[in-house]
């Protein structure tokens, strides 16, 4: 069930454009959400940081 009126699809159309629709999908946000969980990591491990060390 939808909670919000951009949530259906009947309306949903109305308030966003698909463009807007799709950076703020689930996919999108867990896409960018991965790259920054990897560029952390990167930037960690070069720095010697190991969250594995840590108690």
């Amino acid at each position: 069930m939808a909670a919000h009126p951009i949530d259906y699809e009947v309306i949903g159309g109305n308030f966003s454009t698909d463009e807007a629709r799709q950076i703020w999908s689930e996919e999108a946000k867990l896409e960018k959400q991965f790259i920054v969980e990897q560029a952390l990591a990167k930037v960690e491990g070069a720095q010697g940081c190991n969250s594995r060390k840590r108690s």
